[in-house]
């Protein structure tokens, strides 16, 4: 099919190719115009066709791009061709959250084209297809393969796109809520029936059952690794966690740090993965990793076992600090299995992962703990406990249920699972989320966005946060254009960015294309340039720190001089360090040596 279509677009291509032959005077046009219009007829004839709108979109907002606005409105036809014929080809094909991305990308290129961004609300469709029936028809997809919870998150997610379900098509739904232990998601259904008129016969949950009954929905996790030597002696070298159950068919979700060893390619020793149930505990049951997201620290397991209770997985109510909690576990060796614990949540919103927040919690838990469910205090979920943090020693956390729901269908998809990304970093400055680093190479470096560059709007979604941005971006399981708006030197730029699957770390990515001083700002803070050089050292002074940044809080300030004494990244710790020799304006000048401490993992890229 794709040979079909880059064979349909040939004469646009031509006809585009014919164009930049030569000027209207007869002449030939500068090597480099021609050299980019090829390289966009390629990406178009190799089925990149985003990739080539996004680079006609660049080029269509720099005043001094070389290829002529005749040239690029050919090379736009014909990448919109070749778009709607990528979406009919996933739609015959029943690729169904493949034709939603391109139908998001052409929503975005289309907006483009309009005299103002679109409105949240704007319906996104194309060539005849609309999101939300995309989102159903994929639910329905994936509950007739018996895929229940991917089909219930993604029937919800049509519903809260306006899809028009009938009320038996609402009632369906009720139904995968139902097996699937989902209370929350009846909830929003009998919503969306109330608000369109419809009584559909949505069955009702009973109340979770007594928190004893539900050690029947957890395991502990036990992965085997063998013998270890310790001062030449062999001792049993196992990871102990626990996990719970999520649909009839044996899944069930633990942390990724528990059952890394299974997954991580540069893990070369033996492993074994098991779980043991509640009711069977001296016996353990084989179980297989099925998916997992190092980001959110969550894995999907797979057995063969039909548990007697199943967590729903849709999402909490809003949390506050005070609120009771309890979690179920194995806080230590597998003498302590099923323990039930309870606590309060000390505070929310901690910015401790990548992408998201994360529960602070206090209640007496163990890193055997780790993947346990966190419940509120009438037995329903409320996230997946992460204890034992090595730089948090001594604080229990939690994923909120929130981020879970967001995640679950690519965990079911299996494999790593991949989060797609802009490529920039950014840090909130007078009420504004302002970018402060473009990695090379990235989505926002072909787009051009720079740093300094305000984010006004990414898609539909307003920019108020680094948090909000980034939920937003959890909503695409595809590449994908958007229309960022950002405003520079007082005037809004409106860019299309395709969207691509994001680094796990994008600073050591960073430090493989940039130069050293350049990642030093995403990185601590710390904007510097080059004053001065010696055949032994080189001088510095501080042209930017990012309020708040590690910089920030060992106060350095702007204009002090600076010399670079060393920069190191230690893998191991996960940190990169740097130590520079200060002369800080806020100390009278007196010369200092600051250390400064970072880990790989920022929780500010986009």
């Amino acid at each position: 099919r794709r040979a079909a279509g880059a064979w349909a677009l040939a004469p646009l291509l031509a006809l585009a190719g014919c164009a930049t032959a030569g000027g209207g005077d007869g002449t030939a046009e500068p090597p480099a115009t021609a050299y980019v219009v090829e390289e966009i007829e390629r990406q178009i004839a190799g089925g990149n066709s985003l990739r080539a709108m996004q680079r006609i979109r660049a080029l269509e907002s720099d005043a001094s791009a070389p290829v002529a606005a005749a040239d690029l409105t050919g090379l736009r036809r014909a990448a919109l061709r070749s778009m709607n014929h990528d979406l009919e080809v996933a739609w015959q094909e029943q690729r169904f959250l493949d034709a939603a991305a391109l139908v998001r990308s052409l929503a975005a290129v289309r907006s483009l084209a309009a005299a103002a961004p679109a409105s949240p609300n704007a319906a996104q469709s194309a060539g005849g297809r609309s999101l939300p029936e995309l989102y159903r028809r994929a639910a329905q997809r994936l509950a007739a393969a018996g895929q229940e919870v991917s089909a219930l998150l993604l029937g919800l997610r049509a519903v809260a796109e306006g899809e028009p379900y009938t009320a038996a098509d609402l009632q369906a739904l009720g139904g995968l809520a139902e097996r699937t232990g989902n209370a929350r998601a009846l909830t929003t259904l009998a919503a969306a029936a109330a608000a369109r008129g419809l009584a559909p016969a949505l069955p009702e949950l009973p109340p979770p059952p007594p928190f004893a009954d539900l050690l029947g929905g957890t395991v502990t996790v036990w992965v085997d690794r063998g013998v270890a030597l310790r001062r030449g002696v062999g001792i049993p070298d196992r990871v102990i966690g626990s996990g719970f159950f999520i649909d009839r068919r044996g899944h069930l979700l633990t942390n990724y740090h528990v059952i890394q060893s299974e997954v991580d390619p540069t893990y070369e020793g033996y492993s074994r993965l098991f779980v043991r149930l509640s009711e069977r505990g001296d016996e353990r049951v084989p179980a297989k990793v099925v998916g997992y997201d190092r980001i959110f620290d969550l894995a999907l397991l797979k057995t063969e076992v039909e548990p007697d209770h199943v967590f729903g997985s849709t999402g909490a109510g809003p949390l506050a600090p005070g609120d009771k909690v309890v979690a179920i576990g194995t806080p230590g060796d597998l003498s302590l299995s099923k323990t039930v614990t309870s606590g309060i949540i000390s505070a929310t919103g901690r910015r401790f992962l990548q992408l998201g927040d994360a529960l602070q919690v206090d209640a007496p838990l163990n890193p055997g703990n780790s993947g346990g469910p966190l419940l509120d205090e009438r037995g329903e979920l409320i996230g997946i406990t992460v204890a034992g943090w090595e730089q948090f020693e001594g604080i229990n956390f939690g994923v909120s249920s929130h981020w879970i729901q967001r995640v679950l269908p690519k965990l079911y998809r299996g494999g790593a699972v991949q989060h797609l990304w802009i490529g920039v970093s950014a840090h909130r400055a007078g009420g504004a989320v302002v970018v402060t680093y473009v990695l090379p190479g990235s989505p926002a470096a072909r787009a051009g966005l720079a740093a300094g560059d305000r984010l006004v709007r990414v898609a539909r979604h307003a920019v108020e946060g680094l948090v909000g941005v980034q939920r937003h971006l959890l909503s695409y399981d595809a590449p994908t254009l958007v229309e960022v708006v950002a405003q520079r030197d007082g005037r809004r730029r409106r860019l299309l960015v395709r969207l691509e699957p994001r680094p796990f770390s994008p600073v050591e990515v960073a430090l493989q294309r940039d130069l050293r001083d350049n990642v030093l700002l995403p990185l601590f803070g710390l904007g510097v340039e080059r004053v001065g050089r010696t055949l032994l050292r080189e001088e510095h002074r501080v042209t930017r720190v990012v309020p708040g940044s590690i910089a920030d809080e060992s106060r350095i300030s702007v204009d002090d001089p600076v010399r670079i004494e060393e920069f190191g990244v230690d893998e191991a710790a996960r940190l990169a360090y740097l130590r520079v020799l200060s002369k800080q304006r806020r100390a009278g000048y007196l010369e200092a040596s600051v250390l400064l401490l970072a880990p790989l993992e920022q929780n500010h890229f986009l």
